[in-house]
């Protein structure tokens, strides 16, 4: 995720302040404690859950939740902390203050959609597998390139999508080699 932290220590900034809150934007306070993402939680009924939470980084904040609560919850937080992001992202590049609670019953409904979905028509798959997983632990368990992960998760995306029955999708990523990729209407030999 393309939060401040990342980008100083990419030197392609040189402050990681929040610009809504002032303190430093990490994945965690991006997804759980930016003003952007209270507004959310504040109303949720996983609160006091989040509070208990290890605020480290989010592989240790999502192994915590895989042990802690079952896969429908954890299905549920997933989406709070989806529309978290796009709130964030709304604010930062396009200047426009979404609704926190329509926002959050947005995606919660998509993620409910899709489980109803799924549990009709595909093997669901399992919450605490690479699946769930981060960007970074997939790259461990598989082995491969950062790009190369970043790839298989929009590949995953495009795919499910298709499964759902969308024929056109916005894919939303900081990996520029994807989205180059994408662009590209060269077939063959792989971009990436």
């Amino acid at each position: 995720m393309a939060v401040k932290e990342r980008l100083l220590q990419r030197h392609i900034i040189t402050d990681a302040s929040c610009q809504f809150c002032g303190v430093g934007e990490t994945v965690i306070h991006s997804l759980l404690d930016c003003v952007i993402a209270m507004e959310i939680w504040n109303l949720s009924e996983y609160k006091d859950l989040l509070n208990d939470v290890p605020r480290l980084n989010f592989v240790e904040l999502w192994s915590w939740l895989c042990r802690k609560v079952d896969a429908s919850v954890l299905c549920a937080i997933a989406a709070l902390m989806w529309a978290a992001w796009k709130g964030r992202n709304m604010m930062v590049y396009q200047g426009e203050r979404l609704n926190g609670v329509l926002l959050a019953v947005g995606f919660a409904r998509l993620v409910q959609d899709y489980n109803t979905y799924a549990e009709k028509v595909l093997l669901p798959p399992s919450i605490h597998g690479p699946a769930a997983a981060t960007v970074t632990t997939v790259k461990k368990s598989f082995g491969t390139t950062l790009k190369i992960t970043e790839a298989m998760a929009v590949r995953y995306g495009v795919m499910l999508a298709g499964r759902l029955g969308y024929n056109s999708i916005e894919v939303e990523t900081d990996a520029v080699n994807v989205v180059a990729a994408l662009k590209s209407s060269k077939s063959g030999v792989s971009p990436i």
